[in-house]
């Protein structure tokens, strides 16, 4: 008897392992590695096995598992090939077990669908001939299916599986388990997708179900194998023992209970993006290149984890979230994360408000939705995108300041926001879309932009007033209550030009549209005029031109200039073209594109062939169009298309090329002399020591206009009567300004500059730096025959 064992021994290690009981993946792992019978595979070690790739802890568990069940029990481990005989000896509690959980083929389970066959019983009774007259069941068909219900057989003779799932020393089955966990939900487990399935189509839904379950009722379902049971085993022993540790109350003890279940890259990069440890939430890039990762991997490995994260703080978090929906329901439906962590709940967390915040809002995105500045808000977050949307839609459409309460029942239909809904509506404008939320005269609030605010305000002002107000009169009553603006006036006198709700009535002036009226018989008058004057020039006109024509006009002498763009501007008749230059509206509503008054210039400049004076310029302009005087000398000096080559004559910059490097050295040669000048020096002296640093293509023309022409659009210089240019320095002029004040109390009588000049040793440069200080500062009082005293 012991050699007919030894021999038996033999010839199942020379197996192949194509007859083991093991998963295909297992077997198909082990055949690429090389490994075809049982003694090869028994020769190698955990470590071996698992160097093999695509081989996990899985699949040496089950590997083990079934080898050690072969040395026990010898040929009952080894699935015979031939073993396809029609099942005869099927126990009664197999019978009823259907044959669409069964692992059979697809061709067998459509077979038994069209027959109307269910459970092992019906095919049975039907018998191995009856069954091969089937149509589309044949020989292999019938071999797959008695091999499937045989191993089956073969599973639930094995007494040791015959027991409850969970029949572990701590629960002790189904009787002793501990109440604590008894209604633990099994979603909250880290199971596998087909053991999750399994227990939602057996009905089952707290630990208590699982651990009356029955081992059999899972191990003959299709697609369950001993793997999947084990690992049901396992994340129950290892779910226990994480609840059993002392783990203290608290949110701390939460967290560490849901992460000390999560794998270790998944618990550090979950970690790493709440910022858990320091509070600085890191970007998805940066936990990649942490963990040695690609961004994409670690974008998989976080929805893998907060998937997990959810299930675990199934029936273990309603307790704070009782507790955030108190705070939020006491504050309105929204909260900071400070005012959540005053709660009993929440006492004693060393955790940072902001990581409990974004760990609440991503555990309960059913329940709470997390602002961008860190608040909560008691509604779904997918609510909270749709809100964030239909605002974002609604306040593009709007143009100016939108009543709240519109905007309310406008974004929120169909959207389950409770009583709150005005107040996170509110809190969304405020933060994510930078809005304010004031209350008007007549008790409305309403949703504006901070340059909305700006021109309420200023209505605001102009009401008061009862009249037009220069635009730094605006400015400065903004800065008192209850505006309390600190506001520039340019900003100002911008906002009044592009608002359609005011009117420039003078120079500098504005005043409300509504309250700006011109009588009908003068507007007629102002139409007539103008167009007779249009028609006879037959060329747009600056306003500026026109109104001075109008002055002689009866009735129109007390016209202003405001007046007349006013009324034309607002007249179909005509047509605004460019800044201040108006013309006759074709017969199609248009009229032809007008060049600006700097492009006339280029013209002009580039036709002549070398510079032109003013005069010239200004004739050959008018003969074009009509343009006021004021605006051609603006545009020359203005303008960085033009230079001032000589007095009084101007020519393109193009022609005189230099770089900004040449201009920086330029520049920092005239400041060296005007410094060792004392800090103010004649144009001519400039010139003379410049010349050389001019470019070759600028020494035709070259002046000392030329040269202050283009310092004064470097910057940095300040231009005196006579000709002389000084440094721009503040503290040069303060000093100055202290010697002459000097001066003039020891003199104890007025003085001339000349004089004063004389006495501090200026020469002729200082002289006229001297005079401007004098006549700028308020310290100094001026006498009526150009003399100077101290105040």
């Amino acid at each position: 008897m012991e050699r007919v064992a030894e021999q038996n021994a033999r010839h199942d290690a020379a197996a192949s392992i194509e007859t083991l009981a093991i998963s295909n993946r297992a077997r198909r792992r082990l055949l690429e590695a090389g490994i075809r019978t049982v003694d090869a595979l028994l020769a190698l070690n955990d470590e071996d096995l698992l160097r093999i790739p695509g081989f996990g802890h899985t699949c040496l568990t089950e590997i083990r598992s079934t080898l050690r069940v072969f040395r026990l029990s010898g040929n009952d481990s080894l699935v015979p090939p031939d073993d396809t005989d029609f099942p005869t000896d099927v126990p009664e509690a197999l019978l009823d077990t259907r044959l669409q959980d069964l692992p059979i083929s697809n061709r067998a389970r459509a077979v038994f669908v069209r027959e109307n066959f269910v459970t092992i019983r019906d095919y049975l009774a039907l018998g191995e001939q009856q069954a091969l007259r089937l149509r589309n069941f044949g020989a292999v068909t019938l071999a797959n299916v008695n091999r499937t219900i045989r191993t089956a057989c073969r599973t639930l003779k094995d007494e040791a599986l015959l027991r409850p799932l969970l029949n572990v020393p701590r629960l002790g089955g189904p009787e002793a388990i501990d109440e604590r966990f008894a209604a633990v939900p099994v979603a909250s487990l880290d199971l596998p997708r087909r053991a999750r399935r399994v227990c939602r189509e057996l009905g089952i839904r707290t630990l208590r179900d699982l651990a009356a379950l029955d081992t059999s009722a899972l191990l003959v379902r299709r697609n369950f194998g001993q793997a999947t049971l084990r690992r049901i085993q396992r994340e129950v022993e290892r779910f226990l023992d994480s609840v059993s540790e002392p783990q203290g109350d608290g949110f701390d003890a939460l967290v560490n209970g849901l992460f000390v279940r999560l794998q270790d890259k998944e618990r550090r990069l979950i970690e790493l993006r709440e910022g858990r440890k320091d509070d600085s939430p890191r970007t998805l890039g940066e936990v990649g290149q942490f963990l040695e990762i690609t961004e994409s991997r670690a974008c998989q490995i976080e929805h893998t984890a907060w998937a997990k994260l959810r299930r675990f703080a199934a029936g273990l978090i309603d307790d704070f979230s009782r507790a955030v929906e108190e705070t939020l329901k006491e504050h309105g439906g929204l909260a900071e994360p400070s005012t959540l962590m005053r709660h009993p709940a929440f006492a004693g967390s060393d955790a940072s408000p902001t990581f409990v915040s974004r760990m609440l809002a991503k555990l309960l995105p059913h329940r709470l939705a997390r602002l961008d500045d860190g608040r909560i808000a008691a509604i779904p977050g997918a609510t909270l995108c749709s809100l964030t949307a239909r605002l974002r839609k609604r306040l593009r459409r709007g143009g100016g300041s939108q009543d709240l309460r519109e905007i309310v029942s406008d974004v929120t239909r169909g959207l389950d926001l409770g009583t709150e809904a005005p107040r996170l509506v509110q809190a969304v404008c405020e933060n994510l879309f930078d809005r304010e939320v004031v209350s008007d005269s007549t008790g409305s609030v309403r949703i504006r932009t901070p340059s909305q605010a700006l021109g309420d305000d200023l209505i605001a002002v102009l009401e008061t007033a009862h009249g037009p107000l220069h635009f730094t009169e605006i400015a400065r009553r903004l800065c008192d209550p209850p505006f309390a603006r600190a506001i520039d006036p340019e900003k100002v006198r911008l906002r009044l030009c592009r608002d359609d709700r005011f009117v420039l009535t003078g120079r500098g002036e504005y005043d409300l549209v509504e309250r700006f009226t011109v009588p009908e018989p003068t507007k007629e008058k102002i139409v007539a005029a103008v167009t007779s004057r249009l028609e006879e020039s037959g060329r747009p006109t600056s306003v500026a031109v026109l109104h001075q024509s109008l002055i002689g006009e009866p009735g129109l002498e007390d016209v202003s200039e405001f007046v007349v763009s006013i009324v034309l501007r607002n007249d179909a008749h005509f047509t605004q073209l460019g800044r201040g230059s108006f013309g006759l509206a074709n017969a199609n509503g248009s009229t032809s594109a007008v060049a600006h008054v700097s492009d006339l210039l280029v013209a002009i400049l580039e036709e002549a062939g070398c510079p032109l004076s003013y005069a010239e310029l200004r004739k050959r302009v008018q003969d074009r169009r009509r343009v006021s005087d004021g605006a051609i000398s603006a545009t020359l000096v203005g303008r960085d298309l033009f230079l001032r080559v000589a007095r009084g004559c101007f020519d393109l910059a193009s022609r005189h090329p230099i770089t900004e490097e040449q201009r920086a050295a330029l520049a920092s040669s005239a400041k060296e002399l005007v410094e060792r000048r004392g800090g103010a020096a004649s144009l001519e002296d400039l010139f003379d020591a410049l010349r050389d640093d001019l470019p070759a293509a600028s020494h035709a023309h070259a002046t000392p206009i030329l040269v202050g022409d283009i310092l004064r659009r470097v910057g940095g210089f300040k231009f005196l009567s006579g000709g002389f240019v000084q440094i721009e320095d503040p503290n040069h002029d303060r000093e100055i300004e202290d010697r002459a004040f000097q001066t003039l109390r020891e003199a104890g009588e007025p003085l001339r500059p000349t004089t004063i000049a004389r006495r501090l040793g200026f020469d002729a440069a200082g002289a006229a730096r001297l005079k401007q200080i004098l006549r700028n500062s308020p310290r100094f009082t001026a006498w009526k025959d150009g003399r100077y005293s101290p105040r």
